[in-house]
C-alpha cells in the first residue's frame, strides 16, 4: 500500500507539468479529418470527434510530432464511441510527443488482416523524439491488431496511464514497453487500473527495466485489471523491483 501511494504521489504532478491553453476543434466523421485537424492545431488543443458511433479513417500513419503534445477525445453525450483506423501506413499512431485519447475505439483492421501495431513509440530515425512525454488513455478499446502498444527503445515516456480500457484478440502482448536503452527503461511511471484483457497472444503487459539493480526503477502499478486467456501469462513487470500488482 505505502508503495501503491507513494507511486500516485510521484505520478500526480508530472503528468500536469506542461500547461497549454487549450482549444476543441469539433471533428466529424470522415477520412484524413483528425490528421487535418491536428495540422491545424496547436500543442495542448483538443480534437473532439463529435459523431456518434462515426468512423474515422486515415490514409497513413498518423504521426504525433515533438512539440505538438495533443487530445483526441470523444464528444461528451455520444451513444456509441467512435472507431478510428487507417487504410495505410505502418501503426495507426506515432508518438514522438505527448498524447491522450478518451472514449475511442482504436482499429488495427487494414486490408482483410490486422496491422502490426495500434500506437508505436517513433522512431530516431524518422522523427524528432521528445523524451519523458505522456501517454494517457482513459475508456478506449483496442481491437484487430499484432500489438496494441509498443514502444521504442530509444525513446522514453515519463508516465503511461491506462484507465478503463478493453483490449481484445491482440495477437501478439497487448502492452510491451521493453529493452529500453535509457535508464530506467522505455517508461518511467506506468499504470493500469479498471481495464479488461480478453484472448491476448502473448502477455497481457510486458514491461521491463533496464536492470533490477538501476537507481530509480520504473514506478508500476496494476489495479484492479481483469485477463482472460493471455498465451504467454498475465503481467510479467521484468527487472521491475517493487512492481505492485492488485485487486
Amino acid at each position: 500500500m505505502k508503495k501503491a501511494i507513494l507511486f500516485i504521489l510521484i505520478v500526480a504532478p508530472l503528468i500536469s507539468l506542461k500547461s497549454f491553453s487549450q482549444n476543441i476543434i469539433p471533428v466529424s466523421a470522415g477520412t484524413d479529418v483528425i490528421s487535418a485537424a491536428y495540422s491545424s492545431a496547436a500543442a495542448g488543443d483538443i480534437i473532439e470527434l463529435v459523431t456518434d458511433g462515426g468512423t474515422y479513417e486515415e490514409s497513413n500513419d498518423f504521426v504525433i510530432e515533438k512539440g505538438k503534445p495533443i487530445t483526441i477525445r470523444a464528444a461528451e453525450g455520444l451513444v456509441s464511441k467512435p472507431r478510428w483506423f487507417a487504410s495505410g501506413g505502418w501503426a495507426l499512431i506515432q508518438t514522438a510527443d505527448g498524447l491522450t485519447l478518451k472514449g475511442i475505439i482504436l482499429d488495427g483492421i487494414i486490408g482483410g488482416g490486422k496491422r502490426e501495431v495500434i500506437i508505436r513509440g517513433a522512431e530516431p530515425e524518422w522523427y524528432e523524439l521528445q523524451l519523458d512525454a505522456n501517454l494517457k488513455l482513459y475508456n478506449c478499446d483496442f481491437i484487430n491488431t499484432g500489438y496494441a502498444i509498443y514502444g521504442e527503445s530509444r525513446n522514453q515516456i515519463d508516465t503511461v496511464i491506462i484507465s478503463g480500457c478493453t483490449f481484445k484478440g491482440i495477437i501478439q502482448t497487448a502492452v510491451q514497453l521493453s529493452g529500453g536503452t535509457i535508464v530506467p527503461g522505455q517508461v518511467k511511471h506506468f499504470l493500469c487500473e479498471n481495464s479488461t484483457f480478453w484472448n491476448i497472444g502473448g502477455y497481457a503487459l510486458y514491461l521491463q527495466s533496464t536492470s533490477i539493480d538501476v537507481s530509480p526503477q520504473t514506478q508500476f502499478l496494476v489495479n484492479h485489471v481483469t485477463i482472460h486467456n493471455a498465451t504467454n501469462g498475465n503481467i510479467y513487470p521484468n527487472n521491475i523491483d517493487g512492481a505492485v500488482i492488485k485487486n
